[in-house]
């Protein structure tokens, strides 16, 4: 508050007209000032007050739309686990027919080729022999034989006077062939793979 004892002094002691009127606005001149200083005074806390509810208030609505966007996203993480578990237990499942499809055809494979084998077996693909064709030339002669030593695993196979001939080494047990028919045979009970 303005110390105003001064002029109240002057007031008070002021002995003419004029010099009360002097001093009656000095008094008045110092208390407005006061007044509008006060004023100011409360106009800046009032807008600084202002300005603080509105800083408040926007941060409270910031903090209220952190959790409203911090709520979304959990919801949205929540529907993409979902969706992730759901597209986990689908493509297992796909994965699974997948298998049992291709299990399924692997066992048909093998049915086919176990039914093949029975049938080549069975001799159901071996036809009546064809008509026999007129001789053709007789071929040159060809080049003096070759001998060779056959090393564990090798075979040698000759024709003579309608005999099969198998050479084979010493340290191999003797592969079963023969002719049959006219067809060479691998016969496995006898020792051949």
């Amino acid at each position: 508050m303005a110390d105003i004892s001064k002029e109240l002094e002057a007031w008070r002691s002021a002995r003419y007209g004029k010099d009360v009127r002097q001093a009656q606005i000095d008094l008045s001149n110092k208390l407005n000032t006061e007044v509008e200083q006060g004023t100011q005074t409360v106009n800046n806390y009032t807008a600084a007050e202002s300005a603080r509810v509105e800083a408040e208030a926007a941060r409270v609505q910031a903090e209220a739309d952190r959790v409203e966007e911090f709520d979304q996203m959990m919801e949205d993480a929540e529907t993409a686990i979902e969706d992730v578990r759901g597209a986990t237990i689908a493509a297992s499942d796909y994965i699974t027919q997948q298998g049992q499809r291709a299990e399924a055809a692997a066992n048909q494979a093998e049915a086919a080729v176990a039914d093949l084998a029975q049938r080549v077996e069975n001799g159901e693909f071996n036809g009546p022999p064809g008509p026999v064709g007129p001789p053709g030339e007789d071929g040159k002669d060809g080049a003096d034989g070759v001998i060779m030593t056959l090393t564990a695993g090798q075979i040698a196979m000759q024709i003579q006077d309608g005999d099969l001939h198998v050479y084979y080494s010493d340290a191999d047990d003797p592969p079963g062939y023969s002719i049959q028919d006219g067809d060479l045979i691998l016969n496995i009970e006898e020792g051949g793979e």
